[in-house]
């Protein structure tokens, strides 16, 4: 939660992928909280490694030395085989790693579609970039016919839905909020 709260201006991706027994409450609070779940269950896992010829099924009693055991079996396989663990944990899965998937790519892929400046003495302004709402706001004065300056207040609208908005009282706040928001140029 703490690197929720740290990024949420930026409405990054929420997602995890979580392999063993949860509950569905447990899967449900966390989609609640705003992530984007790839569950794997323990059977699915036990039924992948047994293809590959590894007995994981566990309970608290099993003894230390059988998973050690296991472990030593896995680094024993060769890399096609580890590929084919993993191929089979995704297949039994793959309408969830679509979904998930999914999810991801509507964040990762989405771009600015508008930003709106308000300036809070006077009316609002749009702009179709970044660049655009940046130069504005550099060029523009604090006071506006003879009002007193209160805050900007932004609002960076993405393709996807998502909107991040931000709340200024100085010009140099609000540069440096916008300035996250700058397309990363190209490297070649």
């Amino acid at each position: 939660m703490p690197l929720l709260e740290q990024h949420s201006r930026s409405a990054p991706f929420f997602g995890i992928v979580i392999a063993g027994d949860f509950t569905k409450p447990a899967l449900q609070q966390l989609r609640s909280l705003g992530f984007s779940i790839l569950y794997i269950p323990t059977e699915s896992i036990v039924k992948a490694f047994a293809k590959v010829g590894i007995q994981v099924a566990a309970d608290e009693r099993t003894p230390d030395k059988q998973f050690k055991k296991q472990v030593t079996l896995y680094g024993s396989l060769s890399a096609s085989q580890k590929t084919a663990l993993a191929a089979a944990l995704l297949d039994d899965h793959k309408e969830d790693v679509e979904a998930f998937t999914a999810s991801m790519d509507k964040v990762l892929s989405r771009q600015i579609e508008r930003v709106i400046v308000l300036p809070l003495f006077g009316s609002s302004m749009e702009f179709a970039s970044v660049e655009a709402a940046l130069a504005s706001i550099q060029a523009l004065a604090q006071l506006k016919g003879g009002a007193e300056f209160v805050r900007y207040e932004i609002e960076v609208r993405y393709d996807n839905g998502n909107t991040v908005r931000g709340s200024f009282s100085d010009k140099e706040s609000a540069i440096e909020f916008l300035t996250l928001y700058k397309p990363i140029p190209p490297t070649v």
